[in-house]
């Protein structure tokens, strides 16, 4: 032992006490002792001394060793006490310890006195590591308790050998039950599943079981008062080192607030929509009328002030029909149902490029196709139409001048069971610091060049719309790459 013991020895007789202490010094244990001969000196001792253990002789001119460890036990029931007495039988020792008392040593074996006392003290320490350990069990289930509360997630469990289960109290809360109501079981579950839905969990619950995989649902739970709640559970299996599953474990959410308030912003979404095409259907009547009174202005006004303001009249309104317009094919690609159809990539590029053709700066751009997807490949059209007039839009719009001569690659082929289309300029670049922001609404690299900042981000509304991706490369004043895959279906 490190630390030094403190040893009270209750002793009224001066060579008993020689006599402990010369067998614990030859023991050689470390510790300090204080004596007591009578009841005043021993409740001294224990107020003043604080003992880590107690040494009692058994009886006592006014009063004995029981009288003694009552009292000690109401001040520091945890200090060990043992009785160092000749006159006491292995039946009352046993007796006593029955009692309470830590044990006995009987004065004729007094060798044994030092290896009890470790052995005493021992048991304490265990004894308070165990209390502590339990009362910071308590601390963590308490806060855990607390934290589930707050985020509204139970916990659940099911011993697969016993079939035992088990809920926390949480999940007694979101079914709209007091802990304990009723017997956790995946019956008692099911029984508060909405009707509608109750088959449905059911099978996955029974197939998570048979195949013992991962398994997650969300579903609505009507409680005993008639209220609906909407949950979200997820589940795992916990296996042994040899593969068998062991338990069944996971959580329950609460998500009814979430649920309403994505209902919520879903109908708000669609009056956003609503809005759009009507402002969109509204304001592009006036802003043709507009732009048609320009170019016939332009052409009968002599003047070339005014033929300056009408130009830049006609580019402004140009400018917000453009903007409208791709406002309507965002809102239409977010939600229009993806329907599949033979895509001709030939044909498609060539569209692109005929649509483009009379686009501002067309014509200094070099731009080159290889397509080696020469069979019929399953995809929406009008998704891919938008990708590709949106891309090959960019790079003829963001073409360096003062590189010579500008190019644009369009490569495609087949790759991973679906096709990967390249689009690979010499461009002016995107900075590094702005490439993380380029998928966004309205973001725009550069005010110098005109956009409605709404082209990438539709691009890629569109490809996740079609389960595919984009990923690019740009380094400022060398060009740009963008990959674009789309996974094959089973159609293709």
């Amino acid at each position: 032992m490190n630390q030094r013991i403190k040893i009270l020895i209750l002793e009224h007789d001066a060579d008993d006490i020689e006599f402990i202490l010369h067998e614990l010094k030859k023991r050689e244990l470390s510790f300090v002792h204080s004596t007591a001969a009578n009841r005043a000196e021993f409740e001294k001792g224990l107020a003043e001394f604080y003992p880590d253990i107690v040494l009692s002789d058994y009886s006592f001119p006014t009063f004995n060793a029981m009288d003694a460890f009552e009292w000690k036990s109401t001040i520091c029931p945890e200090v060990p006490f043992i009785i160092v007495s000749g006159a006491v039988g292995e039946e009352k020792a046993v007796e006593l310890i029955k009692l309470g008392i830590t044990d006995y040593v009987i004065k004729d074996k007094i060798f044994t006195l030092p290896g009890k006392i470790s052995r005493a003290l021992k048991e304490v320490r265990s004894g308070r590591e165990k209390k502590m350990t339990e009362k910071e069990l308590r601390e963590i289930e308490k806060r855990l308790a607390e934290a589930q509360s707050i985020a509204h997630i139970g916990n659940w469990e099911v011993e697969l050998d016993t079939g035992n289960e088990y809920w926390s109290d949480e999940i007694y809360s979101i079914l709209g039950l007091k802990p304990g109501g009723i017997k956790p079981s995946k019956e008692n579950f099911l029984h508060m599943v909405h009707p509608e839905q109750r088959n449905e969990v059911r099978a996955i619950l029974d197939g998570a079981e048979k195949e013992q995989k991962p398994f997650s649902y969300s579903t609505r739970i009507l409680q005993q008062n008639g209220d609906i709640r909407y949950v979200y559970s997820h589940g795992k299996h916990v296996f042994n080192a040899k593969g068998k599953a062991l338990r069944q474990i996971g959580i329950l959410q609460d998500v009814t607030e979430t649920k309403r308030m994505e209902e919520e912003l879903k109908v708000l979404n669609k009056e956003l929509e609503t809005f759009i095409y009507r402002a969109s259907h509204d304001l592009r009547g006036p802003l043709s009328s507009i732009i048609g009174l320009t170019n016939v202005s332009k052409s009968e006004i002599k003047d070339e002030a005014s033929k300056k303001y009408f130009q830049m009249v006609e580019a402004s309104a140009q400018k917000l029909d453009c903007t409208l317009i791709s406002l309507v094919q965002s809102m239409t690609m977010r939600d229009m149902a993806v329907n599949l159809e033979d895509v001709d990539f030939d044909e498609l590029v060539k569209e692109t490029l005929a649509q483009l053709k009379y686009h501002e700066g067309f014509s200094n751009v070099e731009i080159s196709v290889k397509n080696t997807v020469k069979d019929v490949f399953k995809s929406n059209k009008l998704i891919l139409t938008s990708v590709f007039q949106n891309l090959v839009q960019n790079a003829i719009k963001y073409q360096d001048y003062h590189s010579g001569q500008s190019y644009l690659k369009i490569l495609i082929s087949r790759k991973n069971g679906g096709v990967e289309i390249v689009f690979d300029d010499n461009g002016i670049g995107i900075d590094e610091h702005l490439q993380e922001k380029i998928f966004d609404m309205y973001f725009r690299g550069t005010s110098a060049i005109s956009g409605t900042g709404l082209g990438l981000y539709i691009v890629k509304t569109g490809i996740e719309k079609l389960k595919g991706n984009i990923r690019f490369k740009s380094t400022k004043g060398v060009g740009t790459r963008f990959t674009v895959f789309l996974p094959g279906t089973d159609k293709n």
